[in-house]
């Protein structure tokens, strides 16, 4: 079974280099993926068009532009990957702790993680768990006592998922983030949503919330 998924892996890819992805044939060939069968790698430029083909949502220039800045040493971009072929997931995790709001003025704050996403094709199968752990261990193998995250919404289910793993309110409130970005069509459009600011504090040994 692995080795026919592969396959169709591959066929899948040279469908995206030919332009002639579609949604449904992302979901045939992701529809038996296994969480064992997913790898957490670095996105490097090469992968900046299958990238775009797949994961299309939103800001169709944020995968090159995120490559670049990771290449600059400004930020790590995980990625989860289908086989170490076909990218299912992603998070940004910006060294800096971010600029949003008034996390510029806040001392003291750790790396921010920011648009956490799975491909709704694998929705369900612990993806996204996998790549909060691999982006928590990155930044507790570098020396940081915490690490910092935006949430846009105010689901109990999103924020239940985030407190469970430690995360905690910092009294910050509410606050407005704004990006103007680029769709698929080359159109220039603004985002801007209220966020909520989230902090986790490692334990020194074992790196979990202490």
């Amino acid at each position: 079974m692995k080795k026919f998924l592969i396959v169709n892996a591959r066929k899948l890819l040279e469908a995206f280099r030919k332009k002639r992805e579609s949604s449904r044939s992302v979901g045939k060939v992701l529809k038996n993926l296994r969480l064992e069968d997913v790898v957490m790698r670095f996105p490097e430029k090469s992968d900046t068009e299958l990238l775009e083909s797949l994961l299309t949502y939103g800001d169709y220039t944020k995968h090159q532009r995120r490559i670049q800045e990771q290449e600059d040493g400004r930020l790590a971009y995980v990625m989860a990957w289908a086989w170490g072929r076909i990218p299912v997931g992603h998070i940004v995790v910006h060294w800096d702790g971010g600029h949003d709001g008034p996390l510029a003025a806040l001392e003291g704050r750790g790396p921010l993680l920011e648009d956490l996403y799975v491909h709704p094709a694998v929705w369900g199968r612990g993806i996204g768990t996998a790549i909060l752990d691999e982006a928590e261990r990155l930044v507790h193998s570098r020396g940081h006592d915490r690490i910092g995250l935006t949430t846009f919404t105010l689901n109990p289910s999103v924020v239940s998922l985030y407190e469970a793993r430690g995360y905690r309110h910092t009294g910050l409130g509410a606050f407005v983030s704004e990006r103007e970005f680029t769709d698929k069509r080359g159109r220039k459009r603004t985002w801007s949503r209220s966020g909520h600011y989230l902090v986790k504090v490692f334990n020194e040994e074992s790196g979990h919330q202490g």
